[in-house]
């Protein structure tokens, strides 16, 4: 039996749009993969029967010893979703939650997906939940690698609304755009990596583009009835207002990516990994195939 095979990691996050990836690049790889669910019937009927899943939650610390017992690895894709609170509660305290129980198992490493803008300075409530969390791994016991990650090719069909491709704000910063795959296969490197311990490095794409220009080429390919436009700030608070559920959420995000441009000296991903290599053509052809 390889070593890689007798490295099981937990994905607590598994069912999500990003911790579904992640959790089936590393089961190419050839790591065996528990996914750690709230709804295991959800998780099976992703994964299929034969997925190993464990009923759990974050924030029920009683509920994460089980799920981890026998682990090599720990990956977190968490997002705390509605409530300010609820931010905190999931992802600086469920964060927390999971590094003391991933000590007292003996997990040997941690990784973490998180966002290229999370840093001390910015008093945003998502921000500064997610940049508690990030602290309470990096100074637990069990070494940790988080990932910043840039905006996801992924999201680009998320904008196409009906008729139009809306971009929320002007967003007029340059961003690395990164390929699903790309942040999997990172993870799938940082476990056969053990001096990226307890770094933080960013997740970027080979190329930079504008919202706008990346969404208009999606658009060529796959919605070319859709006109890119941008909904001003202040009209898409109302919306969000109005609308409730995630979108004050989404508006507060897209606010602070429109003011801040990405940060590009987060640590030597690509010392340390390899660059990653999937360009936004490559990704459309990939998807041309699909």
């Amino acid at each position: 039996m390889s070593v890689i095979a007798d490295q099981r990691i937990l994905i607590v996050g598994g069912t999500g749009f990003l911790g579904k990836p992640v959790a089936e690049g590393l089961m190419a790889a050839g790591h065996p993969v528990r996914i750690l669910a709230r709804n295991p019937e959800k998780a099976r009927s992703m994964f299929g029967e034969d997925i190993d899943v464990k009923q759990g939650d974050v924030t029920q610390p009683e509920t994460l010893p089980s799920a981890m017992e026998g682990c090599y690895g720990v990956h977190i894709s968490l997002h705390g979703h509605q409530g300010i609170e609820n931010f905190f509660r999931v992802e600086h305290r469920g964060v927390e939650n999971v590094a003391r129980a991933a000590a007292d198992a003996g997990v040997k490493h941690i990784t973490m997906v998180s966002g290229a803008n999370v840093c001390r300075d910015e008093d945003v409530y998502f921000v500064k939940a997610k940049y508690l969390g990030e602290q309470a791994l990096l100074n637990g016991e069990v070494p940790a690698t988080v990932l910043r990650c840039s905006w996801f090719m992924e999201s680009l069909p998320l904008m196409v609304r009906g008729l139009l491709a809306v971009i929320v704000g002007k967003q007029p910063h340059p961003v690395h755009f990164i390929a699903l795959k790309d942040l999997a296969g990172m993870v799938a490197k940082v476990y056969a990596t053990p001096e990226t311990g307890d770094k933080v490095m960013e997740a970027y794409g080979p190329e930079t583009w504008t919202v706008h220009d990346a969404l208009e080429k999606y658009c060529q390919a796959f919605a070319p009835w859709a006109p890119v436009v941008h909904m001003p700030l202040w009209m898409f608070w109302i919306v969000s207002r109005i609308g409730g559920g995630r979108l004050p959420l989404l508006h507060d995000l897209m606010k602070l990516l429109n003011e801040h441009p990405e940060p590009t000296d987060c640590g030597d991903a690509a010392g340390l990994l390899g660059p990653n290599t999937t360009t936004l053509e490559q990704w459309l052809e990939e998807r041309r195939g699909n």
